[in-house]
């Protein structure tokens, strides 16, 4: 399919430097008539699924953010020399400053006009006059459903070796691969968070151990009281386990917005600037059943300690 695909300025707009990723502003003309090509995560408004020939961009949620507009309102972009605003159909959810559109407008933006072409200098078999725009990108679609980064890789190489024996080079962006880079290192952002947080449930479990370990051998005598009055080894496991689990929903209580303000620090920090990040209901009641979980496990030895402490091990300690 033809596109097109440029580097541009957003009036009144300083992108951020690049950490990872590209740099700058990018747009990417498309063809819109082909749905193929328009699958879009959309934050708000519509792309060009409903209407193929809808005037307009849909612009990323990263540079919605950074230059306070949203669908409805008109952007200013300029490249090549050319200048034009256009209105906002659409913001999709994407962590660069990136901007879609038709292939043609970008063309146009970006004056991408045909010279009058000699005859042995055809880019083509038909005849291309004056003025006429020409895409200087093209999306190839492979048949495969979901194609590995290899497959397109092959076919990139292919389409090189073609090109190269009419004497034309090319530049070649493998998305599939750009998309695994960015399942990648999410990955394993993932897999460092929840090591760290296996880490602080283990140091914390251990500290709810040595912590009950000292009460019970530090309250002896309570237990002794306890037993002298007819408390079963039941109901003096059970007062140490509350007191665990007590514990642990205070440092649950305490910890769930202390967690929330460290995922905003950790998501500002990130290179990709938007990644929509959250703290839904489902992490927050799965923190409370790993808590308890943990709790209940750190306390049981403590727990039984204090149960097995008869009336004469007690005054032998007194």
């Amino acid at each position: 399919e033809p596109g097109a695909q440029l580097a541009i300025e957003v009036a009144g707009y300083e992108p951020p430097p690049a950490q990872a990723g590209p740099a700058g502003v990018s747009a990417i003309g498309m063809n819109t008539q082909n749905p193929d090509l328009v699958e879009f995560d959309m934050r708000s408004g519509t792309d060009w699924r409903d209407d193929p020939n809808l005037e307009g961009v849909v612009i990323s949620s990263q540079l919605a953010d950074g230059t306070g507009l949203d669908t409805g309102e008109s952007i200013t972009m300029m490249a090549g020399g050319g200048r034009g605003t256009y209105p906002i159909i659409g913001v999709v959810e994407y962590p660069f400053d990136w901007v879609w559109m038709r292939y043609e407008d970008l063309a146009r933006l970006g004056n991408l006009y045909l010279d009058a072409p000699e005859d042995a200098d055809q880019a083509s078999q038909d005849p291309v006059g004056e003025g006429e725009i020409y895409p200087n990108s093209v999306s190839v679609i492979l048949d495969a459903e979901d194609p590995t980064a290899a497959q397109v890789d092959a076919v990139n190489e292919e389409i090189n070796q073609l090109l190269l024996a009419q004497g034309i080079t090319a530049n070649y962006t493998n998305w599939i691969e750009f998309r695994d880079f960015i399942s990648q290192f999410i990955l394993v952002f993932n897999i460092i968070l929840y090591f760290a947080a296996a880490l602080i449930a283990l140091v914390g479990a251990i500290g709810l151990l040595t912590s009950l370990s000292m009460s019970v051998f530090e309250r002896q005598k309570e237990i002794g009281v306890m037993r002298s009055v007819g408390a079963t080894s039941g109901s003096v496991a059970l007062q140490f386990l509350v007191e665990g689990l007590t514990i642990g929903l205070i440092a649950w209580v305490i910890g769930v917005p202390i967690g929330y303000l460290i995922s905003l620090a950790l998501n500002e920090a990130l290179p990709f600037q938007n990644l929509g990040g959250g703290f839904p209901l489902e992490t927050i009641l799965l923190g409370l059943v790993g808590m308890i979980i943990v709790v209940t496990i750190a306390s049981l030895w403590p727990s039984l300690a204090a149960a097995r402490r008869t009336i004469s091990d007690i005054l032998r300690y007194q």
